[in-house]
């Protein structure tokens, strides 16, 4: 289609992949193995194909609205085509056969009903326990015009928060931007959130050693918002955030400050003792 070139002796692609898209003869190919289908089957496929390439049939049923012995059978005429087959070792568990039929079926869905399973699937992983807290933010943050820009962030946030925490620092910074952009594109106002989400930011950057200005600009931000609304634990989490952007030792007004309006605002928590240690 064109869509890919030779440029230099490399093949490449001014296009992101997901804007490609498939080429009609391969459209075509799956469409009439898929068109062989009950509605039905193709309806269960349609709602696994937004979760992803592996899938869950419990996740499934409950974002396709389902019945348990209906969505058993559905899966079980889609097993006999081969265009799914079984993870093995995990009860339950389902893969498509190949990414193309995902694709296809992915591609046939318009914007609205996208939203609208993407929201359902994400409420269905939020109910389980071990479900990861990003998957359920991608899902609720892609499905965010069928739902509430709140909900969808704070999943975000909560997400980004987890994937710090464990040395995930990439994760953690594009989740805690995506939770930004969907307060911003619905305009809603939630001051601790977007606090979180930039202190997440900065805090990332920083350990990344990627870019520390805009570091600085995102915990500044989240300090901002913390001294404003009085929050003594994300005060001091900016504050400290701010005096890793620099070496050891140096000494800087701005971070003088921050730690001193931490400490002033009382509480702290389990931060005190290092705010302390780094007024002095």
């Amino acid at each position: 289609t064109g869509a890919i070139v030779q440029r230099d002796g490399m093949w490449t692609t001014d296009l992101a992949p997901g804007e490609i898209g498939l080429p009609e003869g391969v459209r075509d190919v799956v469409g009439r193995r898929l068109s062989r289908l009950s509605d039905d089957v193709n309806g269960l496929l349609t709602v696994a194909a937004v979760v992803g390439r592996e899938f869950d049939l419990a996740t499934v049923t409950t974002a396709g609205r389902f019945e348990r012995d209906a969505a058993l059978d559905l899966i079980d005429a889609a097993l006999a085509t081969g265009l799914v087959i079984e993870v093995p070792h995990q009860t339950g568990s389902y893969a498509f056969s190949h990414a193309l039929v995902r694709q296809t079926l992915e591609e046939e869905i318009s914007g609205p009903k996208r939203a609208r399973l993407h929201w359902r699937v994400g409420e269905a992983l939020a109910a389980q326990r071990e479900a990861p807290r990003t998957a359920v933010a991608f899902h609720l943050c892609e499905g965010v015009l069928a739902g509430d820009a709140g909900t969808a962030a704070e999943a975000a946030v909560d997400a980004a928060d987890e994937a710090s925490m464990i040395g995930a620092a990439e994760k953690a910074r594009s989740v805690a931007a995506r939770a930004l952009e969907v307060l911003h594109d619905a305009d809603e106002q939630r001051p601790d959130l977007e606090c979180r989400a930039q202190l997440v930011i900065g805090e990332t950057l920083a350990v990344m050693q990627l870019d520390y200005p805009a570091a600085r600009v995102a915990v500044l931000a989240a300090a901002d918002i913390a001294q404003t609304h009085r929050w003594p634990e994300l005060a001091g989490r900016a504050a400290l955030a701010y005096g890793r952007l620099f070496v050891p030792g140096a000494i800087d007004p701005v971070n003088a400050r921050l730690v001193r309006a931490a400490l002033d605002l009382g509480g702290s928590g389990d931060l005190r003792l290092p705010l302390l240690a780094a007024e002095a």
